[in-house]
């Protein structure tokens, strides 16, 4: 299970270190990533990040690509990331239940 604190994601760090070593030409996710702090789990699998206050809403929230990564122990993720370069949520596929 995915441990978070007050709905702050705890695995930011191991997330962005994937995409470093998975998909190294993608400073762009990163970047996104690292402004990533809070959000919530929207049911067993997907942890959904919160918008920043000041943001547009409305504004490029479709979601633009979806990036595969996969973890040694975490197994294959999904991460979102909308057309405005922000990321949506992170998806854990092993997690999913049935």
């Amino acid at each position: 299970m995915m441990l978070h604190t007050k709905n702050k994601f705890s695995r930011i760090n191991e997330i962005i270190q994937l995409v470093t070593e998975q998909e190294p030409e993608r400073n762009d996710v990163v970047k996104a990533l690292k402004k990533c702090s809070y959000g919530r789990w929207t049911g067993s699998d997907y942890y959904k990040f919160y918008l920043p206050a000041n943001s547009n809403k409305r504004a490029g929230l479709q979601v633009k690509e979806t990036l595969m990564l996969e973890h040694e122990r975490l197994g294959f993720i999904l991460l979102d990331v909308y057309r405005n370069g922000s990321i949506a949520g992170i998806e854990f596929l092993n997690l999913i239940e049935e």
